[in-house]
């Protein structure tokens, strides 16, 4: 993924050097604590064993972040990025033996679960009304998701990787 984020950078870097006096761009930064609170994973679904990350593992509460990169051209055109990595981990043993993603994993021995879900967005705004009280725009908005969930023990090691497109509508807020 992340030759995916060379081309944004480079993109990124090329619109907000542009000299232009009709222009802005914004960078949004935001963090705080992530926690998990339902995350009950079996794979396959019809086969594998039901394995709370939340309940029958714990959780370690971790630290996200997501930056939002957004250039708007002559007040009505929008260009916006956002990168949103997300990732979770828990640590513990189970009482009986786990089936997952066809790997076997003996009972009450360490387990550590990891789930993923980064987040890529590229997004095109145009604004058909701009006055004091009402501001509306249409778009597309393209989302490539990055997930992943695995499960690791000494000498195993499964995990389900899951990377697609999903097209979006965007929303903006000012």
């Amino acid at each position: 993924m992340r030759l995916f984020l060379y081309p944004i950078a480079g993109l990124l870097l090329a619109c907000f050097c542009t000299i232009s006096i009709q222009a802005q761009g914004i960078v949004d930064v935001e963090t705080g604590m992530v926690f998990t609170g339902y995350n009950n994973v079996r794979i396959p679904g019809n086969q594998g064993t039901l394995v709370s990350l939340k309940d029958d593992l714990s959780p370690k509460p971790g630290i996200f972040y997501r930056i939002t990169a957004c250039y708007t051209v002559r007040q009505r055109h929008t260009f916006s990025l956002l990168y949103a990595p997300l990732e979770t981990r828990s640590t513990g043993n189970v009482a009986t033996d786990v089936l997952f993603q066809e790997v076997v994993f003996p009972a009450n021995t360490p387990l550590e679960g990891s789930y993923r879900f980064n987040s890529y967005r590229l997004t095109y705004r145009y604004d058909l009304v701009q006055n004091p009280r009402l501001e509306f725009g249409l778009g597309i908005t393209g989302k490539v998701r990055d997930a992943r969930i695995s499960l690791t023990s000494a000498g195993h090691t499964a995990e389900k990787i899951n990377v697609g497109f999903v097209p979006l509508i965007p929303e903006f807020d000012s």
